[in-house]
């Protein structure tokens, strides 16, 4: 049982002025998940701001009630079932219109929830307990199998350590106390009611147990419990009524939530729909743009999904929010079924988490393996990159991760918890436009068959032994079950077929299957070669000729062979008896606990001249019973499926159906054996092999048992073959993009291993005097004007033509190609590396002009989450020793490249020459001297390069705030940016003579760290934009963001200045200033894992097992907590006694900012 749906699509317009709309879509495959949202929703639109929060905490999250909540339940759960008895009712009530159904389906599943919670027993001695209580003790005892955990003793999940994040130094005992305390007692206080809570028991049955993350404070910023923060604090928590501080602090958000999600309601700016579906299903269906895509709703579930078609219902959505379902279901699915459901818009972004790794994989694999391929090739062609490869920068901290994961580090993979933001490649560059890039037949299929290896890697005996071996594990997802059937690859090759521009995608098909009937590597492949042609024809990819010339008329060739009309293609449904089923889950605990993969399969009756055995992956499942309609050698003969509600729990037999060759049914059209099978693999085999034999066989039935065996021309009750990706394709329908250089045609060149090796970019319809030049033989040349725009510069003179890929390239390793008579250039450009294209060392905070027909144009930011900085905790500075973990946290910005590169230049007494360290060295700074944990504590800082004017900017820190959504903290600032305007303007003038009185920390930095502090300022300012931008925006005039990079120049935009909060920062006539300041957001900087190593572990083990050292018992400039060779205690500081250092050289290092605050010490 989960908490929240698996996938949220918002669809909203935040981007016009005033208060933003949101329309948001949540889709769950378990009605039960929504049902319970949708109850917490009523209540809020039900009593708005007459809430009792502690009385809503209670019926959400305990699994046991007292007589109130229950009753309150009780009669909230009857209104929702008598306001639901058809979706028509459901529109008229009061929750119509604010949280509206997709379909009729969705709503009498999820009405089925309600009606248990309103017949539920308010008795505290009931059945029901005892049930409950029966339910939940074997829940208990499957945790500690499935983890592992020692009989009858509960095991810690380490989430509640990871929601603590930034706060590494959180008592842990009050965490893992908090945690026993939740599943001893099914509460987080000190009462002990007894009647279970209808809302999570009658969701349990044999069959469904509770989620290991069904603790409350799971879900939840716990941080807050264990900061020092301020008074005024958001989010502060009352501990006087609480048991746990971890709950005190989720409770607070909590009614922060409550609050906030009301007022919405109320003001009718927030639309929640859901959808109780398969993922697939559901976004394959929106994808067709009709009501029904041939998609069961769900497996178990005979009914075809059928949406409602109504004018206003989203189809496409400006934010898709995932989850986990990477983990269960696989990343690159995920991207196929939804990147057609992401807007074309500039700020749209698809997200994807994951939390498990791989045993054998490095984190810089991680992306390779998540796209089943070379990950900057797969995403060209998908047209989605992921943002932060590239930026190799992001305001989310994996710190947490990686000190949960130490204790396992020696022992097998470690779970490391990781965020992807996925946009448009025209996003991305700046175009805007879908490009669509030319690719040969004959090489995409050459990447789609390397795809294809890694897809079904499963299917090689070697890779089987892998995942096999001691550093596998038992129950995990990323081992056991595989993401993949053939139905994969042909959505995947669907959507190439639009996402790419191909002469023929028939062609690519037929060429990757000569492939794949070559390889030798997939020993299983060749099983699934009917399947495979089957489903080519299925999906109108390209029909096989063996498909239609297998196919006899004779009567001896089955009953269908009557038919007038034999599709080449044709559905099997086989019934196996319960028993046969029942066996799987009752061989062993372990059993019980796994979810097999099966198969259907076709083989040849054991007497047959010839054996042979194909298998089926892509397999409909459910229970019920079976019922006919037609003869079977009729043309209209269906199959229908009265589905057993009760599933799991009931005693039906089950059903399973899939699409199979009608010629190979002929092959032996009564003998033939149609089964189901467990997939093989060493995991499956260790469970099952003692119940099923080598054969892994579930059950099969000859073809001619007919009470077993049905042969129809669809799959039950479907009408049609299932639609995959029939999204429309990307805008730009030729791959030519005109520009102001000239038309624009992107084309991919690639090797035999599956790599896109160059990018070739063809400028044709050149301007006038290019055309000329090109017909005197001037000569071409390239030059890298950005990360993604090369520029074709006509030499010795002063013709430049830019023109933008849609990924970043490195013309420093391309060449160019003439046409002279043809009037065209090329470049041929290989993929940029995020870690040496020196282009890239200031795409560290992009911003970009988007332009919305509404709101004109305006900043979007990359890589940059909003913030509401108003809302978010503050923390009290003033207790020194309860901060270490903050220095933990900022050191962690420096990779260790960067550590060793740092640590090179600071022994030799230079700056860094790369902008993007010396950028993060600055911020660890700002961090540390406005913190007081080194240095002269002050929040005034100037951004000073001596050779260029000296102070270009001033930025002045107003407070710290945890920004529990990043693991990280955010600083809270004002940026004044002395341009030439406004010093001249004499409007700051006293403002700026009172700050020579005051202590500031002057940052003193280059050329290319000034630049790179000017392109991150609009992130910085955007981040925690509360103000609209004016129709007068200077970004609107200029077109260009930042406005400039120039020294004495404007940055900024002038719309945010001065929108501060009263008493933002406490300097003498910062009125002055304030109207020339704009607020910003600065958070510390990480690098990425998959583009390169993130932490020392060694170090990291050292700052682990130091973390209660107080913040005064580290060396004031390298953080050591020992002298340098002695290993002895750090040395004072001779005059003030309060700075320590391990060393004289440190002390040296140091002085430059000691001396600000040095001061004798008073005997």
């Amino acid at each position: 049982m989960h908490v929240g749906p698996r996938l949220l699509l918002r669809h909203g317009t935040d981007r016009v002025p005033g208060p933003r709309k949101l329309d948001i879509t949540c889709c769950d495959t378990e009605p039960s998940i929504l049902a319970r949202n949708i109850v917490l929703f009523s209540f809020i639109i039900d009593h708005g701001d007459d809430l009792d929060s502690s009385s809503l905490w209670n019926m959400y999250y305990h699994l046991y009630l007292d007589g109130s909540d229950m009753e309150c339940l009780s009669s909230q759960s009857k209104k929702l079932v008598a306001s639901s008895e058809g979706l028509e009712a459901w529109k008229s009530s009061v929750y119509g219109s604010i949280l509206p159904f997709s379909d009729e389906g969705t709503l009498d599943d999820i009405r089925s929830v309600w009606l248990k919670y309103a017949a539920a027993s308010t008795e505290p001695d009931s059945a029901q307990r005892d049930a409950f209580q029966s339910h939940l003790k074997r829940s208990l005892a499957d945790m500690a199998l499935r983890f592992r955990s020692k009989e009858n003793e509960l095991p810690f999940v380490t989430t509640a350590m990871r929601s603590a994040a930034p706060i590494l130094t959180a008592k842990q005992e009050d965490v893992v106390q908090e945690y026993k305390h939740f599943w001893k007692h099914g509460t987080t206080g000190f009462d002990a009611p007894s009647i279970p809570n209808p809302m999570i028991a009658a969701s349990l049955s044999e069959q469904v147990a509770l989620h290991h993350g069904t603790d409350p404070i799971l879900g939840f910023h716990l941080a807050t419990g264990y900061a020092p923060l301020a008074e005024a604090s958001p989010l502060r928590p009352e501990y006087r009524h609480e048991k746990f501080k971890a709950v005190a602090s989720a409770k607070a958000q909590f009614k922060a939530w409550l609050i906030a999600c009301s007022a919405l309601f109320k003001a009718r700016r927030l639309v929640v729909r859901f959808a109780s579906a398969d993922v697939f299903a559901f976004c394959h269906t929106l994808q067709h743009q009709d009501s029904s895509a041939g998609w069961y709703r769900r497996q178990f579930d005979s009914r075809v999904l059928e949406l409602n078609v109504e004018p206003g219902v989203p189809r496409v959505f400006d934010v898709i929010d995932t989850s986990n379902l990477a983990d269960h279901v696989g990343t690159l699915n995920l991207l196929v079924s939804l990147i057609p459901l992401l807007a074309p818009q500039p700020w749209a972004t698809l997200s994807t988490e994951t939390l498990l790794k791989g045993s054998s994989s490095s984190d810089q694999e991680i992306l390779d393996n998540l796209l089943c391929g070379h990950a900057p090739t797969v995403s060209l062609l998908l047209g989605v990159s992921p943002v932060e490869y590239w930026t190799n920068a992001t305001a989310v901290s994996t710190l947490q991760e990686i000190m949960l994961g130490l204790s396992a580090f020696k022992t097998g993979p470690t779970q490391v918890h990781s965020r992807i933001s996925w946009k448009h490649n025209g996003s991305l560059s700046g175009t805007h436009a879908s490009i669509r890039v030319e690719i040969q037949p004959q090489e995409l299929a050459a990447i789609v068959f390397q795809m294809y290896l890694k897809m079904f890697a499963h299917e090689n005996p070697m890779a089987m032994l892998t995942l096999s071996g001691p550093g596998s594990s038992r129950y995990g997802p990323t081992s056991v079950f595989t993401h993949f059937h053939r139905g994969s690859l042909m959505a995947l090759l669907k959507f190439l077929g639009k996402s790419t521009l191909v002469a023929d995608i028939a062609e690519i098909c037929m060429e990757l299957d000569k492939m794949i009937l070559a390889d030798k590597t997939l020993v299983f492949s060749s099983q699934h070669a009917q399947e495979r042609g089957s489903l080519f024809h299925v999906h109108n990819l390209f029909s096989p000729d063996w498909l239609r010339s297998a196919i006899r008329r004779s009567p001896s060739a089955g009953p269908f062979a009557a038919w007038s009309e034999i599709p080449e293609v044709v559905a099997v449904t086989l019934v196996i008896p319960r028993a046969e089923v029942s066996r799987l889950y009752s061989s062993s605990p372990e059993a019980r606990l796994s979810a097999p993969t099966f198969m259907g399969s076709l083989r040849s009756s054991p007497t047959a001249a010839s054996q042979w055995h194909n298998t089926f992956g892509d397999v409909h499942l459910n229970f019920g019973t079976v019922s006919t309609s037609g003869l079977a050698t009729e043309d209209g003969f269906c199959v229908h499926v009265d589905q057993d509600k009760n599933g799991w729990s009931s005693n039906a037999p089950l059903i399973a159906s899939f699409y199979v060759p009608a010629g190979a049914l002929q092959a032996e059209p009564k003998s033939a054996l149609i089964g189901l099978e467990v997939q093989v693999s060493p995991q499956s085999q260790a469970i099952y092999y003692p119940v099923l034999g080598p054969e892994m066989l579930v059950f099969q039935a000859r073809l001619d048992e007919t009470k077993h065996v049905f042969v129809t021309k669809y799959l039950p009750g479907q009408k049609r073959y299932p639609v995959y990706c029939a999204g429309p394709a990307n805008s730009d329908t030729a791959s030519g993009t005109p520009g102001i250089s000239g038309q624009s045609r992107f084309m991919a060149e690639s090797d035999s291993s599956g790599k896109i090796t160059s990018i070739v970019g063809r400028l044709s319809q050149l301007p006038q005097q290019a055309e000329q030049l090109l017909k005197d033989k001037t000569v071409v040349k390239l030059r890298q004007a950005s990360p993604f725009t090369v520029e074709f510069v006509f030499v010795d003179t002063h013709v430049a033509l830019p023109m933008t890929f849609p990924v970043p390239v490195d013309s420093r390793n391309g060449r160019t190609r003439v046409a002279r008579k043809s009037g065209y250039v090329e470049a041929v450009v290989p993929f940029g590396e995020p870690l040496s294209l020196p282009a890239l060392t200031d795409f560290i905070y992009p911003s970009l002009a988007a332009r919305d027909i509404i709101s004109g144009l305006f900043p979007v930011t990359l890589n940059s989450a909003h913030l509401s900085l108003d809302r978010l905790p503050i923390l009290d500075l003033s207790d020194k020793n309860s901060l270490g973990w903050l220095t933990s946290l900022t050191s962690a910005q420096f990779s260790p490249r960067e550590a060793q590169a740092r640590e090179v230049s600071q022994k030799r007494g230079v700056k860094s020459t790369s902008a993007r360290l010396n950028f993060k060295e600055s911020l660890f700074t700002i961090f540390m001297i406005a913190s007081g944990l080194q240095g002269g504590q002050t929040g005034l800082f100037a951004i000073d390069h001596p050779d260029r004017g000296g102070i270009h900017m001033l930025l002045l820190v107003s407070a710290f705030r945890l920004d529990g959504a990043a693991s990280s903290i955010v600083l809270d600032a004002a940026i004044l940016p002395l341009t030439v305007s406004i010093i001249t303007s004499g409007d700051v003038g006293d403002f700026l003579m009172t700050l020579r009185t005051l202590e500031i920390c002057s940052i003193t930095v280059d050329d290319d760290e000034l630049v790179l502090w000017k392109r991150a300022l609009p992130a910085l300012a955007e981040r925690g934009r509360s103000w609209s931008h004016k129709k007068s925006c200077e970004y609107v005039k200029s077109g260009k963001i930042p406005l400039s990079v120039e020294p004495g120049e404007s940055v900024l935009c002038s719309c945010g200045v001065g929108r501060f909060p009263a008493s933002f920062v406490g300097v003498p006539y910062w009125e002055q200033g304030a109207k020339h300041a704009t607020r910003i957001a600065i958070s510390p900087t990480f690098a990425v894992s998959f583009v390169e190593d993130v932490f020392d572990f060694d170090r990291i083990r050292s700052l682990s097992s130091n973390e209660d050292v107080p913040a005064k018992e580290r060396c004031s400039n390298c953080r050591a907590t020992e002298a340098k060779g002695t290993g002895g205690p750090l040395k004072k500081c001779s005059r003030c006694q309060t700075a320590k250092y391990c060393s004289a050289e440190c002390q040296k290092k140091d002085w430059r900012v000691h001396r600000g605050e040095c001061a004798p010490k008073l005997q």
